[in-house]
């Protein structure tokens, strides 16, 4: 009866679905699996504190400029200071305020109109740049053939100059391909550029 029952158990565990294993399989995320093509990169920035534990981690979904700011600060491990009060379109209890305020007081964007716009999606060009800024890499002057999108365009308000000399140094860093394309970047892609600047 015994060995009925350990055989019965071990069946029971073989056979259930994948998704069940996907908790244990890869960062606690439901919806990241260990096969999926990311789980490296979740769980090697869920280790690092980037990214929080929570029950889903929404790949698919568009960064915003606030998760932005947030996960590439929290990769860089530079200190996030303390400001109270508000400041532009950022009311003093919005949890995305310590990262914007770093962000803009060491001029890795500006405020056009005196609005941040925290939950507008970010673009591929916005990530990588802020990226550059933020852990102190200097563009260079070289410059690539790069197609200047309109995204591309519309992203180059936010920063201060040379965008495109700071995505042609993206390329020379093999954070973007040399086919690169400007659309809203989702948190699979992200992280998986962050996972591949911080392990090389």
């Amino acid at each position: 009866m015994k060995k009925l029952l350990i055989i019965t158990s071990l069946a029971i565990l073989l056979l259930t679905p994948s998704t069940s294993r996907a908790v244990f399989g890869c960062s606690g995320y439901n919806d990241v699996e260990a096969d999926d093509w990311f789980c490296p990169a979740v769980s090697y920035l869920q280790e690092l504190g980037v990214l929080s534990i929570m029950s889903l981690f929404n790949p698919t979904h568009d960064m915003n400029r606030a998760e932005g700011l947030k996960v590439l600060y929290e990769a860089s491990g530079k200190h996030i200071p303390e400001w109270s009060g508000d400041l532009f379109d950022i009311g003093s209890n919005d949890w995305f305020k310590p990262y914007f305020y770093a962000a803009y007081a060491n001029h890795h964007i500006k405020a056009p109109f005196d609005r941040f716009d925290a939950h507008l999606p970010m673009t591929k060009a916005e990530f990588l740049i802020l990226y550059l800024k933020i852990m102190e890499v200097e563009p260079g002057n070289n410059y690539c053939d790069l197609k200047e999108t309109g995204a591309l365009q519309m992203a180059s308000w936010a920063f201060e100059p040379k965008v495109h000399y700071y995505l042609c140094k993206a390329q020379d860093m093999e954070l973007a391909s040399k086919e690169f394309d400007d659309d809203h970047i989702n948190r699979a892609v992200a992280m998986q550029i962050l996972y591949n600047s911080l392990t090389k």
